[in-house]
């Protein structure tokens, strides 16, 4: 029909069986769509997000859909999907390999990597701002905890494991300062 607009589906079955690969996604194909997953999760209650539909695009060979959509980062890994799953499906390691995934083909989100660099920087996930010394001296409590940021050797450990993890593919090497 003239002026019809159709919908295409960019399937990759690649990705289907490289999920199905990993750790986590062997069980992928025990999913029959019951929603336990779903009805389960406690981000759900509050979010868009569904488990039972990233499973679905999964076995769909959805690749982009997946990797490149906030989904798979919304997930707890509280496994209580896992849990309730009645074919065993290991949701919550597939979760993990589809983060992982993501992270290889650069859909890490922004602030993933802000974390990262940071962690990488200082030792520690968040800043310690004026605001933040400013309420642990009336605490009572030195400005800074006894932790990696007045320690110069156990940064140079958080870094090299970050290292040899991976984890530094994410940051730019000029973020890096080691």
């Amino acid at each position: 029909m003239a002026g019809e607009k159709r919908l295409v589906i960019k399937r990759d079955l690649t990705f289907r069986n490289k999920i199905l690969s990993t750790h986590g996604g062997e069980t992928l194909q025990r999913c029959y769509q019951c929603g336990s997953c779903t009805g389960g999760c406690p981000t759900s209650f509050y979010t868009s997000f569904r488990v039972r539909k990233i499973v679905h695009q999964s076995l769909l060979g959805l690749r982009d859909d997946v990797l490149s959509g906030k989904d798979i980062w919304m997930c707890t890994v509280c496994f209580t999907c896992q849990e309730r799953c009645p074919t065993g499906v290991e949701v919550t390691d597939l979760m993990l390999a589809l983060r992982n995934l993501a992270t290889e083909e650069g859909y890490a989100p922004a602030l993933l990597k802000n974390v990262l660099k940071f962690i990488f920087e200082t030792g520690h996930e968040f800043p310690f701002t004026g605001y933040t010394r400013k309420l642990r001296r009336e605490l009572g409590l030195s400005e800074t905890p006894p932790l990696t940021i007045g320690n110069p050797k156990a940064l140079e450990e958080i870094q090299k494991l970050m290292k040899m993890a991976g984890a530094t593919r994410l940051l730019k090497s000029s973020e890096m300062k080691k």
